[in-house]
């Protein structure tokens, strides 16, 4: 018996812990290279190195350009994927020394890594009008789309992928309108939103590009849920059911918007300031940043850019900033007739699928033909390129989705009005007298001061059970609140009621003026 052997404590784990251990001896002692080595090998053998644009780490296969697998130093895919082709090659494991030692040296190499985009389903080439997608089918293939037509190619850029992705149907068949024809009578989307919906999924393709806040909105019993994840279901397929809670922070955020090229937010029920502050940011696409993983100084970055579409029966009140970013779709309310099982509806809406994604691509390849020269002027709302998508349709398809869009800017509008009571008074102020006539704004410039004055009396007029300043919330206090206040609300009273406001400065004093600028159209 060896020494070794007959030593106390000696058994098979520590042998083989002492192998493992050797594996990672240096070459100079005869063992050859280490398991650190070999992974370092593999990963320059078989990966570009590259950062995204939100600072995000990939290795890119160099047998599969347009794939991209993330790095990061607590779950790794890329050294997951390292660690397989070793134990292809070795015929074991790799020990936690080489596992940690390739994770190390990837982290450094990507210091000096380009920077390029790592879209997820999606690319937008804006300046060569074309969408790239990814359809995550068995042979990867990635369509180019633009205005000639629809074909497979090499992907131009390496997408990355959600944890779930489902393969999406494609052919390059030609299209035409009528295969949109199956899916509204399996949507309950109302005839003059139809147009909006169409843009709207088109729009979600289009990457780093202001997105509006999609609200999917009917009685109890409309579909909405059903409805959301299966249009959805079009621009970006999963494999699981998407529909989520809305989230709370930053981090949260960053989440949602790292697994999913478009956000569904199920059942809302109301929106506080900051939440509505958070869907702005993403609507048109402000970053988040956290600290790296073990630094305090180092930041790594999210860019907050998907669409988010929410269904609720009532969002609240709304603030005029993300009113601005919003688009209504009204859903019909489902009666005893048109009422199917769920798993009924879902066979149905899968048999159309193919046809349906056939007329989407067909439908933009015919926007990306009208966009260079639709008229860009005059938009219907703010996020413009969503307006202009919504012009293309309408040419396209001879409807009257911009109309509709304008009507409902202005509805939003309103909305936000009465949500307001510093507005309603402003309103108020300038609603003219039945009895007496012409209207309790004199049309001179006041001071900040002056203004919340009349306001106050407006409001009181209004409802003698209010008191008026100070006691209500979001009743400006100071002049200064009032002039912030002002700010908010002014775009939203001019779309809704015409009502203008103009400030002027004179010897050091500020005057603000209320006018009626035009009829509200």
């Amino acid at each position: 018996m060896s020494a070794e052997e007959s030593r106390p404590g000696t058994n098979r784990a520590a042998s083989q812990q002492h192998n493992d251990h050797d594996d990672d001896t240096p070459e100079s002692e005869g063992r050859g290279p280490t398991a650190g080595q070999i992974m370092r090998g593999l990963l320059d053998d078989h990966f570009t190195l590259t950062r995204s644009t939100d600072g995000r780490m990939f290795g890119v296969p160099v047998v599969e350009p347009g794939r991209a697998v993330q790095h990061d130093p607590r779950s790794s895919p890329l050294i997951r994927s390292v660690s397989r082709m070793f134990l292809d090659t070795e015929g074991k494991w790799p020990s936690t020394t080489g596992v940690a030692e390739c994770s190390a040296y990837a982290l450094a190499m990507f210091d000096d890594a380009p920077v390029r985009p790592v879209p997820l389903r999606a690319h937008w080439d804006r300046p060569g009008g074309v969408f790239y997608l990814d359809t995550c089918d068995e042979r990867d293939t990635v369509l180019r789309v633009d205005a000639t037509g629809l074909r497979a190619v090499d992907a131009p850029v390496a997408f990355r992928r959600a944890a779930v992705p489902a393969p999406m149907p494609w052919t390059t068949d030609p299209g035409t309108a009528l295969d949109l024809a199956p899916l509204w009578e399996l949507v309950p989307v109302a005839v003059d939103d139809r147009p909006l919906v169409l843009a709207l999924m088109l729009t979600a393709w289009m990457t780093d590009t202001p997105q509006p806040v999609v609200t999917l909105t009917g009685p109890q019993d409309s579909g909405k849920t059903s409805t959301g994840r299966y249009l959805l279901s079009y621009v970006d397929p999963t494999t699981g059911a998407r529909g989520r809670s809305l989230p709370a922070d930053e981090r949260e955020w960053k989440a949602a918007v790292a697994h999913s090229r478009a956000v569904l937010v199920d059942n809302l029920s109301g929106l506080d300031a900051e939440s509505s502050d958070m869907l702005c940011r993403v609507a048109t696409g402000g970053e988040a940043a956290s600290r790296q993983l073990y630094t305090d100084d180092a930041s790594h970055v999210s860019n907050l850019h998907v669409p988010v579409w929410l269904t609720t029966i009532d969002p609240g009140a709304l603030r005029g900033d993300l009113a601005s970013r919003m688009v209504k779709v009204e859903l019909t309310p489902l009666n005893e007739g048109s009422r199917l099982a769920e798993s009924e509806l879902s066979a149905r809406q899968e048999a159309i699928r193919p046809q349906v994604m056939r007329g989407l691509l067909w439908l933009a390849v015919q926007v990306l033909a009208a966009w260079p020269g639709i008229d860009k002027a005059g938009l219907a709302h703010r996020m413009g390129d969503f307006a202009i998508a919504v012009r293309c349709v309408d040419q396209v398809l001879g409807t009257t989705g911009e109309k509709r869009l304008a009507v409902d800017a202005q509805d939003l509008a309103a909305d936000v009005v009465d949500a307001s009571p510093l507005a309603l008074a402003v309103v108020e102020l300038l609603t003219p007298d039945p009895v007496h006539g012409g209207v309790k704004m004199p049309p001179r410039r006041v001071t900040a001061g002056e203004l919340l004055e009349l306001l106050d009396k407006a409001r009181a007029d209004a409802d003698p059970w209010r008191t008026g300043r100070g006691t209500e919330k979001g009743w400006p206090r100071t002049p200064k609140i009032l002039s912030a206040a002002l700010t908010r609300i002014e775009p939203a009273l001019r779309q809704a009621h015409g009502i203008a406001v103009e400030r002027t400065k004179s010897n050091g004093t500020k005057y603000v003026r209320l006018h009626l600028e035009a009829a509200a159209a």
